[in-house]
């Protein structure tokens, strides 16, 4: 996934998210496509890909133990209502991430969708159809902050799979470690994470919710916690202000457009405006229409478009839609989440491909 601004914490892989984490989130760019890939761009992507359903470690409906066409009915009604519930609640806590990524919550929910069935059925994978009932009524019932906490409601978090340590896996729930240390491809190693405090490395990451801080698992920082050099990143909704965790500021509050921290909440679609100095809305506007600097205001593409140069103006360009092609010699350089342009085509990665 691709976003505008910096220093966005970030933690897993995602979602979708580590996420999911969210979203990666590894961080890169356009690489938001595995529920489990560390490095995304945003706690958003994060959380959004943390949606893939986790691992069921104690029992529930077993697709194993119905007729295909039930299993197949089971699952696609259970991925449809985890993507809504995951949607819903993403637009009442960020309307704006919903017009930036999608464009709107239907779209939201059937990209969404995409990211469920194929993880599910996965080798080794523990989740179960109550696993994943419940996982939506987290997200239904839960609050923001649940949503954009490392691995979305507790409820769907992922839980032990059948996959042993070195087993080559797509995402965590399918191993009896709950962490599956993903590579660049997507795909990556069934790991025993390390636990707080203990010391991490890029073979040996944190259990989801820590990040490697100077080599020692740790916490995110709440709000007071000290931050800065050395020190653990400020958990989604604060930023480090001097040496301590502090909120992120609010629509027309004095801030510091030259500030190396994001101090604008990135979640409400705030940055700070270089002329009033002060935190300000991006407008997000549809294909076609012109983006960039506009009346002095910032403003970006929705629905995961670009905005693209033509001649001496800037208007939004659409994503490409799924197997089409993507990247600079396109008309369209962006896809949508969870596509990433991949040799040249807007292509969802497929888990099973991880052998």
């Amino acid at each position: 996934m691709r976003f505008p601004l910096t220093n966005v914490s970030t933690q897993l892989a995602s979602y979708f998210l580590s996420v999911p984490l969210l979203l990666g989130l590894a961080s890169g760019g356009c690489t938001g496509t595995n529920p489990d890939q560390a490095g995304m761009d945003t706690d958003m992507a994060m959380s959004i890909d943390a949606a893939v359903p986790p691992g069921d470690s104690d029992g529930g409906a077993d697709l194993a133990s119905v007729p295909d066409a039930d299993a197949g009915a089971l699952l696609t009604a259970a991925c449809n209502n985890l993507a809504t519930s995951i949607c819903n609640k993403l637009a009442s806590c960020s309307s704006h991430y919903t017009s930036y990524f999608y464009g709107d919550t239907k779209t939201c929910v059937e990209r969404v969708k995409l990211t469920c069935a194929p993880y599910v059925k996965l080798n080794g994978s523990s989740w179960t159809i109550d696993r994943l009932q419940a996982c939506a009524g987290a997200y239904t019932a839960g609050t923001c902050d649940d949503y954009f906490a490392p691995g979305g409601p507790a409820a769907c978090r992922p839980q032990p799979g059948k996959l042993k340590d070195g087993s080559v896996c797509a995402n965590g729930n399918q191993c009896q470690s709950a962490l599956c240390n993903l590579g660049v491809s997507g795909c990556g190693t069934c790991v025993t994470p390390a636990k707080k405090g203990a010391a991490c490395t890029a073979a040996l990451p944190c259990e989801l919710g820590l990040s490697c801080v100077a080599g020692k698992c740790a916490s995110e920082g709440t709000l007071g916690s000290t931050c800065g050099l050395n020190q653990p990143a400020c958990k989604t909704g604060l930023y480090c202000k001097g040496t301590a965790c502090a909120a992120q500021l609010a629509v027309g509050t004095a801030c510091d457009p030259n500030a190396t921290v994001t101090e604008c909440n990135p979640i409400q679609g705030l940055y700070c405006d270089t002329t009033a100095r002060k935190c300000a809305a991006y407008k997000v506007v549809r294909a076609g229409e012109a983006c960039g600097t506009v009346m002095g205001a910032t403003v970006l593409c929705g629905a995961g478009g670009s905005c693209t140069t033509t001649g001496t103006s800037r208007k939004c360009v659409a994503a490409a839609a799924d197997g089409m092609a993507c990247g600079p010699a396109s008309g369209s350089t962006t896809c949508m989440s969870p596509a990433s342009c991949s040799s040249s085509l807007c292509q969802v990665f497929d888990p099973a491909s991880c052998k």
